[in-house]
């Protein structure tokens, strides 16, 4: 099976792994720290199985799955796109008064290179920027 790694960032942070994890399970609130979202919406729970609705900026509406959601370490989810798998691998390492975000977006499947052309080379920046967003936030919720 193909898989491309789209982008991936590991950025430190002094927020705790319990605010960022609380960020992340805020689902219907990522419009707020991600520019590249309209909007996205937890249609159930925020859990293994569980699922929501996210409408990139200029793009359709994509239904997701999350595939793991271990409190304040991992989250991974499944955007289902048409012949393509999107995952998004989220974890959390803490050292000291550090912690420490990965996150690697990987796409796979049939239609995986067309979708890698369709989302374009800008994923890596927007990765990076997001994420750095999102930290910058949670720190403010220690």
């Amino acid at each position: 099976m193909i898989m491309i790694t789209l982008a991936q960032t590991t950025q430190n942070t002094k927020a705790k792994p319990a605010a960022i994890f609380a960020l992340w399970a805020d689902v219907d609130h990522w419009a707020d720290h991600d520019e590249g979202i309209e909007w996205a919406k937890l249609t159930d729970i925020f859990a293994a199985g569980g699922h929501y609705t996210i409408k990139p900026k200029g793009g359709p509406k994509v239904k997701a799955t999350i595939l793991v959601a271990e409190p304040n370490k991992s989250f991974i989810d499944i955007s289902h796109l048409l012949g393509a798998k999107l995952k998004f691998d989220h974890t959390i390492t803490q050292q000291a008064d550090k912690s420490t975000v990965s996150i690697i977006m990987t796409l796979s499947g049939p239609l995986s290179w067309l979708w890698a052309k369709i989302l374009g080379k800008n994923q890596q920046a927007d990765l990076e920027k997001s994420t750095a967003n999102l930290l910058r936030k949670a720190e403010t919720i220690q």
